[in-house]
């Protein structure tokens, strides 16, 4: 009865990852980095699963299952590889793949062949058995553990940290993701280390909840068919400087072009407190009028803007100051930095020559009245008059 209750939830997530498979490849015909992963991805998975299933509906025949263990094996490898790219794609939007990648798949293709002829070398399985409490597991195995958690740690810190900076629509995917593949990967980890007692179907059954997550994900925010773009790629683009500061004033957040304009490094800003960095030598200092708004923002809805000169940079900017809340909670204070530099100028130049223009134009008032109030220029006859006329 167990193991019908294990082929039952089995193929119930075999079922969810075909028809998700379906739909995405009949859908999405626009092939992307992210689609090819994910496919890739849901394939080791189907696989892992399918392995499991076999040994269940071959349970009272003559097949070791083992056998069926070496074909879960592909699945089981190349899993972590699949995740791993999608983690990275999804964060970056689009990576370049080249030769130096081809390293990734040397564990998992040495864990393979050691699977395949486990019976020689007994390095992968000592004891194998459906039964985790059971299994004695090879030298390689361990090699081969590190290795796969290592990965799918590295991807769910990709996609959180990714989440953590985009708190909006593409947040929700990336955290359905993360939740669903720790399901999996958690009860895999206890079984594995015998922490709790499970069988060789705990894990594909547990994919099951990892399923219905990405199934959610990809029904109900468009995960596949909206690749989102990494949002520091896109602020780094933006001409105006920004800084995100924290409710103690430090600095949490920046783009490349605030770096660029006040020629600084992002390892020397970050997480320093304005204040405090306004202080040390060589920084920019901290007007009065700047440091009275950033005091007040903390409670007050209202967005500040004032013009500020900066002498150390030869700049001059129009700052803007709101503060950041979310559910009545504030979290702290964006600094936007317009570059008014050139308009500036701009400005100082049109009104010099506008005085240039009045000053000629009074000048040349002047010399023409002072000819007309001229003695012979009044007794000349008509044509001298005009004459006369003609250098005024």
């Amino acid at each position: 009865m167990e193991n019908l209750n294990s082929l039952i939830a089995m193929l119930i997530s075999e079922v969810l990852i075909v028809i998700t498979f379906s739909i995405i490849f009949v859908t999405q015909k626009k092939t992307n980095q992210l689609k090819n992963a994910f496919l890739s991805f849901l394939v080791a998975i189907f696989i892992w699963i399918f392995g499991s299933v076999l040994q269940i509906l071959f349970q009272n025949t003559n097949i070791d299952p083992f056998f069926f263990e070496k074909l879960s094996g592909i699945g089981v490898f190349f899993s972590p590889i699949a995740f791993f790219a999608l983690s990275i794609i999804f964060s970056k939007t689009k990576i370049t793949i080249t030769r130096k990648h081809l390293i990734f798949i040397i564990i998992p293709f040495i864990s393979t062949i050691l699977l395949l002829t486990n019976e020689h070398h007994h390095l992968m399985f000592e004891q194998y058995s459906t039964d985790t409490i059971k299994v004695i597991y090879g030298k390689w195995f361990l090699i081969h553990s590190i290795y796969s958690y290592g990965l799918y740690f590295i991807s769910i810190i990709y996609l959180l940290n990714y989440s953590f900076k985009n708190s909006g629509f593409f947040s929700s995917q990336s955290l359905l993701l993360t939740l669903g593949t720790c399901i999996p990967l958690a009860v895999n980890g206890l079984a594995t280390a015998k922490i709790m007692e499970a069988t060789m179907y705990s894990t594909p059954i547990a994919f099951a909840f990892m399923s219905l997550f990405y199934t959610l994900a990809i029904f109900k925010f468009k995960f596949i068919s909206s690749v989102p773009i990494a949002l520091q790629k896109i602020v780094d683009k933006i001409s105006d400087s920004y800084i995100v500061l924290d409710e103690n004033y430090n600095i949490t957040d920046f783009n490349e072009t605030f770096l660029h304009t006040f020629h600084t490094k992002a390892d020397y800003i970050r997480s320093k407190n304005l204040f405090e960095l306004s202080t040390q030598k060589n920084s920019i200092k901290i007007g009065k009028l700047f440091e009275e708004k950033l005091h007040q923002i903390k409670d007050s809805t209202k967005t500040f803007q004032f013009e500020q000169e900066v002498p150390k940079i030869e700049k001059t900017f129009t700052i803007e100051i709101n503060n950041i809340y979310t559910k009545k909670n504030f979290l702290g204070i964006l600094i936007l930095f317009k570059d008014v530099t050139q308009h500036k100028k701009d400005i100082a130049i049109i009104e010099n020559n506008q005085e240039m223009l009045i000053e000629q134009e009074r000048l040349a008032s002047l010399r023409t009245n002072d000819w007309r109030n001229c003695p012979q220029f009044k007794n000349t006859n008509f044509f001298c008059h005009r004459w006369f006329r003609r250098f005024i």
